[in-house]
């Protein structure tokens, strides 16, 4: 609400990333925390934490309706006494005529999170257990496998968080969205297929920063795009659902994965993701060639 088409993917891209990085540091906060002092105590700091948190969240200035660009001033939904209650009624739904890119939207965040953070991050661990073994030589240094699939994982927020605002802000500077969506979702592809086809650590590498990369670059383009698209009534629905779809492809994709890893091996596993993957880049040049011809492209920022 509180960004514009100029402003939403450089916001976008610093939003998404940061989040999931806090998520790699709370993690890493709250195993710390439970070696050294308990699980009690470690809850009990976790937990003041979440209320400072709530209280800064109550100082936030509560945000005016206005409109930030040319869809955002077609439809005012929302602002009616009529509306408030079928928010609160529970009555409000999905646009009954919701645009098909929207949908799209929808299913390529559900992909995302189902190769991503339900494929890649739950079997991550195994790949390099059964590729490398329990230790890796570095030079002089000898690193537990465990070891280092912790400081890969916390190398991709790393990169995710350095990818995420520079690519948002190209996308404003283009005014188009979908051009940087391709270049994350053939990262995402590169990234897998190195991992599909390598049992070395220097091809790894590259794949991690590959992955890394499409996870920094794929959320936030896939939010301004959708802020874009949607209109202020609608667009507290819209969060929820593509959130809701995120869950369920990352909650899914362990699920699949090693049933797929138990039938076929690892390293096919990361093969057949690599190729279902591919399938979204026809998919978005698709509607992004119908989207040109039909005259629906984003107001190019000024």
């Amino acid at each position: 609400d509180v960004s514009t088409h100029e402003t939403r993917g450089r916001l976008a891209g610093i939003y998404s990333p940061f989040s999931y990085f806090g998520g790699a540091l709370g993690a890493m906060a709250g195993g710390f925390l439970t070696d050294s002092l308990g699980i009690s105590p470690a809850m009990l700091i976790l937990g003041g934490f979440s209320v400072l948190g709530v209280l800064g969240a109550l100082t936030l200035p509560r945000q005016e309706r206005r409109p930030s660009g040319p869809m955002d001033r077609t439809n005012e939904m929302g602002t009616s006494p009529e509306e408030r209650r079928a928010i609160f009624s529970g009555r409000l739904r999905l646009p009954t005529r919701m645009d098909g890119r929207l949908w799209l939207i929808l299913a390529l965040n559900f992909g995302h999170r189902f190769f991503f953070a339900g494929v890649f991050y739950s079997t991550i661990g195994l790949y390099l257990a059964q590729t490398l073994g329990d230790e890796v030589q570095l030079g002089a240094l000898v690193v537990g496998v465990a070891s280092l699939t912790a400081t890969l994982l916390f190398a991709r927020n790393v990169v995710s968080v350095l990818v995420g605002p520079a690519l948002g802000y190209l996308s404003d500077l283009l005014g188009d969205r979908t051009r940087v969506l391709l270049l994350g979702e053939a990262l995402g592809v590169a990234g897998l297929a190195c991992f599909a086809s390598s049992d070395s650590l220097w091809l790894i590498l590259p794949g991690v920063a590959l992955a890394a990369s499409a996870y920094g670059i794929v959320p936030p383009m896939l939010v301004s795009w959708m802020g874009d698209l949607t209109r202020p009534g609608e667009r507290g629905v819209m969060v929820g659902s593509f959130q809701t779809t995120g869950d369920i492809g990352s909650g899914v994709g362990p699920l699949a994965a090693y049933a797929l890893v138990a039938v076929a091996g690892i390293r096919p596993t990361y093969a057949v993701a690599a190729l279902a993957l591919s399938l979204t880049i026809p998919l978005i040049l698709y509607v992004r060639t119908r989207s040109a011809h039909a005259g629906q492209t984003m107001p190019r920022a000024r």
